[in-house]
């Protein structure tokens, strides 16, 4: 009898949970996720209506123009000239060009006065004074290595010294050799600063 109570009891709890709600995301912990989806209609999507394409405007004053022409007919090898072709598209490829350093040799002429006989000598030009070698762009181009990527001045001279590399690819190879950058990129700073108190600028800060 025992027995018999105990399958009962146990049969009224297994039809207590056959009759219960399913669980949701509403009445359990069961995330939504995990929750019944609504029955979508059946049938075919309803066809979007189509846009007018949007291009990109092409560049007033584009630097080359490429004209790209066929010789001869891909299918039969006809010989074609422009008049076959009078149809464009036109678009536009927009490139970075590459970083190639220029080089520019200072030659001071010095000599002697054939009025005074004292020695005479052209003075530095603006921007090229002597002493380090580096100029405002590639300057920037280190400062910003050294601080944004973490790469420090020894690094910096072994890439300068590798002609492998595009951006220093046209560098002189003595730049990199002595192992001063971070010299030369004092230099320039201090006798960038001299220049902006000769002009009445702010002190480089």
């Amino acid at each position: 009898m025992a027995q018999v109570a105990t399958l009962s009891a146990r049969v009224i709890e297994l039809e207590a949970k056959l009759n219960a709600p399913p669980k949701t995301p509403d009445n359990s912990s069961l995330p939504p996720s995990k929750g019944q989806k609504p029955n979508l209609p059946q049938g075919r999507k309803k066809r979007r209506h189509s846009h007018p394409g949007v291009a990109r405007a092409l560049a007033e004053n584009p630097d080359r123009v490429i004209e790209a022409r066929l010789t001869a007919c891909p299918n039969c090898d006809h010989a074609l000239d422009a008049a076959d072709q009078s149809e464009i598209h036109a678009y536009d490829h927009i490139d970075l060009p590459p970083i190639k350093p220029i080089v520019t040799r200072i030659n001071r002429h010095h000599g002697v006065c054939p009025c005074c006989r004292k020695h005479i000598g052209a003075p530095p030009p603006e921007g090229f004074v002597p002493g380090s070698p580096f100029g405002p762009g590639l300057c920037a181009l280190i400062i910003h290595l050294h601080i944004t990527q973490a790469i420090s001045f020894e690094r910096l001279a072994l890439l300068m010294a590798d002609s492998r590399l595009p951006s220093f690819s046209h560098c002189p190879e003595s730049l990199g050799e002595d192992g001063q950058v971070g010299e030369h990129i004092g230099e320039f700073l201090d006798q960038w600063q001299q220049a902006r108190l000769r002009h009445g600028g702010d002190e480089f800060v």
